[in-house]
């Protein structure tokens, strides 16, 4: 007994084992009938080629058939986990229909060519090169096994990889084992014999992994999907692989018959055609049409649905221009068009033109031209083929375009964007020089990303308008401040004129009246500056707050009770805008003025440091206020105690001031009793730090 005996005596063994297993439990569907038919036709081969090895008298034709049946059982189980309509050929050419065709041909032709070796038809002359036919013949076979293996483990779902990857490994091994075999005979035109005997072996290995697969899949109801990206893979592999064969073999004879210049000529060849290769590599317009191709021959849907709206998504939502030059892109991109217009919906229910994306109108369109379409679509619920309009109108009744379009040579499909009960844009989209028409499946994916794309630009006109309304606030609220100020600059206007007859021939009260109208000449401009710019001035500035605030207090001692500075430590420097600040200080020193009685109250102020801020006090005896009136009331603006005579903004536009500088008012009172005014602003870098 020799080493190939025991080899293929060990792989009939082993397949038989798992023919029985197979019989037994057997669903006889397609897919698992083929496997059996595999598995018997395997043992079969087994048995007879460790017969062989130990007789010479078995016929060489026996073997080769047995093992051209096994080869071709095995690519038409495959085929079945592949193909999902298997054995029929895919409605638009899978990848599986190739090698499906190219097996069956080939096994013909094989077996032809065998037939005429056999029987002696063919002269002495052709016997090697028929030999070498059928070797290379088998190597091929043995190619289309692990194409379609890799066929099958890369296009199965990531779940259903466990009960899958074990056919893979143990097919593939025996695949590999028989490429490699076959390839070595065909390159010294005779198998070597130590090979063919581990070639029993080989196999008896990949059983386990075999039965394995049988046990998770009883009944071979596997969800496969093919990917476009593994077709366009494999194909360009193969694709690459073919044209550089063509390229070596007219290499070959180029210095075969090119003579002395041979070698030269071989070496330009090689270089124009590495050239070539790399420019339909990188060409975007050959890969697209090789995309085109692809969804129409060898996929029964024409879009890979999850990559596209990924990449819709993506560039949607992720993209550097505005929302509505993202909007144009997303469509344009999935039919492959250069560009397109964007219409949107005003206020007023007109269509303006927002977006423009490489690609314009010869003329303008009126807003007005566009209102057929919310009509149109209300009744159809479909999107516009230019073309089909010129070629059948009556299909869409009642819809009149403008000329500006119709007369454009440029313009192929509109796309309206519907959102709610509305129709709040459309997308005009320039025609492509990939995709001459249009189907069911890109009406249907174009009409789908049009309801995506509404959402986007409906919500881009909702930001639109917050932002409008928002700057309407501030100008408001701008409006609102200066106002108050004004009211606060009458308010000393009117206390000059109520006194004058009085204190007219006093020196000191025409001395303050100058400096009143001077400062509230000085606030009139500041305001009017204010109105200009519609903004708050932030033309900050270091500020000794010790002289601020005796500057305050010395205003504010016109009316009793006077404040009376307590401590006041001139070292204390902060940053901020002067006049706004003394406005801050002086609104609540007014109100505690206006609080207490002016007899009987007491007001002091007192400023202190901790750690990096000022803090500046405010006290008064007055009648005070609850603890639910500073939490709901105080800050709240255009809440005002004062009747008509108040606007109710001074305390919030107060707070917002100082923490505007990063620091806070903070207040505590008790009715009848007191209230403290705490105001707490950051000292500048170069202030010196006075902790008591």
């Amino acid at each position: 007994m020799n080493i190939a005996m025991i080899s293929y005596g060990v792989a009939s063994l082993g397949y038989l084992v798992l023919s029985v297993l197979l019989l037994i439990s057997a669903q006889w569907r397609l897919t698992g009938i083929l496997l059996i038919v595999a598995s018997v036709l395997s043992t079969c081969w087994a048995i007879m080629s460790t017969v062989s090895a130990g007789q010479n008298d078995i016929p060489f034709y026996v073997l080769f058939f047995l093992e051209l049946a096994r080869n071709l059982s095995l690519i038409l189980f495959l085929l079945s986990i592949a193909s999902p309509n298997f054995p029929k050929l895919s409605k638009h050419g899978a990848i599986t229909n190739w090698i499906h065709l190219g097996a069956v041909g080939l096994i013909i032709v094989t077996v032809v060519v065998f037939a005429l070796l056999s029987s002696g038809l063919l002269s002495a002359s052709t016997i090697v090169l028929g030999n070498r036919f059928l070797l290379t013949a088998m190597m091929t076979m043995s190619i289309m096994g692990l194409m379609l293996i890799e066929q099958v483990f890369r296009s199965t779902q990531p779940s259903r990889l466990q009960s899958i990857k074990h056919l893979c490994i143990g097919l593939g091994g025996i695949y590999a084992f028989d490429f490699f075999m076959y390839a070595d005979a065909v390159l010294f035109n005779n198998l070597d014999h130590q090979i063919w005997a581990a070639r029993g072996f080989i196999n008896a290995l990949a059983i386990p992994f075999l039965a394995t697969s049988v046990a998770r899949n009883p009944s071979w109801e596997l969800d496969i999907h093919v990917s476009r990206e593994v077709v366009v893979h494999s194909l360009t592999i193969i694709g690459a692989g073919i044209y550089l064969l063509i390229m070596a073999l007219a290499g070959y004879l180029i210095r075969l018959y090119g003579a002395s210049w041979g070698a030269v000529i071989q070496t330009t060849f090689f270089a124009a055609a590495l050239l070539l290769l790399v420019f339909i590599v990188f060409s975007n317009r050959l890969r697209a049409h090789s995309r085109v191709l692809l969804s129409k021959h060898f996929f029964s849907n024409k879009y890979d649905y999850r990559r596209e709206w990924l990449n819709f998504t993506t560039t949607l939502s992720q993209s550097e221009e505005d929302v509505p030059h993202r909007i144009i892109a997303a469509l344009v991109s999935l039919i492959d068009s250069p560009g397109g217009l964007l219409w949107a919906t005003s206020a007023h229910g007109e269509y303006n033109l927002i977006a423009a994306k490489n690609f314009e109108l010869p003329e303008a369109i009126n807003s007005s031209d566009l209102k057929d379409l919310k009509q149109y679509y209300s009744t159809s619920k479909w999107l516009i083929d230019l073309d089909e309009v010129a070629e059948f109108p009556n299909r869409y009744e009642g819809l009149e375009l403008p000329r500006q379009i119709l007369n454009s040579a440029e313009a192929w499909l509109i796309v309206p964007l519907p959102f709610k009960d509305d129709v709040i844009g459309c997308v005009l989209i320039a025609r492509s020089s990939i995709t001459k028409s249009i189907n069911w499946e890109d009406r249907d994916l174009l009409k789908m990303a049009g309801f995506q794309a509404a959402s986007l630009l409906a919500q881009h006109q909702l930001d639109k308008a917050l932002v409008e309304a928002r700057q309407f606030e501030a100008f408001n609220k701008l409006s609102a401040y200066i106002v108050h100020d004004l009211k606060n600059i009458l308010g000393q206007q009117s206390l000059i004129v109520s006194n004058a007859e009085q204190h007219k021939s006093n020196p000191e009260f025409v001395d303050d009246v100058i400096r009143t109208i001077d400062n509230s000449v000085s606030r009139m401009k500041l305001l009017l500056e204010q109105l200009r710019s519609g903004a708050r001035t932030t033309d900050r500035q270091d500020i000794q707050l010790s002289e601020l605030l005796h500057q305050v207090i010395n205003k504010r001692s016109v009316r009793q009770p006077i404040p009376i500075a307590d401590v006041l430590p001139p070292e204390l420097i902060v940053r901020a805008e002067p006049e706004q600040l003394g406005v801050v200080f002086g609104h609540i020193i007014q109100n505690a003025q206006e609080a207490t009685d002016p007899e009987t109250g007491e007001i002091n102020v007192s400023l202190r440091s901790d750690e990096r801020l000022a803090i500046t006090t405010i006290t008064d005896n007055g009648h005070g206020m609850d603890a639910n009136f500073i939490s709901n009331r105080l800050f709240q603006p255009f809440d005002s105690t004062k009747g008509l005579t108040g606007m109710g903004i001074g305390a919030f536009e107060s707070r917002e001031f100082i923490r505007e500088l990063g620091g806070d008012i903070t207040v505590t009172s008790d009715p009848h009793k007191y209230t403290v005014f705490k105001i707490t602003i950051p000292l500048a870098k170069d202030s010196t730090v006075a902790s008591d």
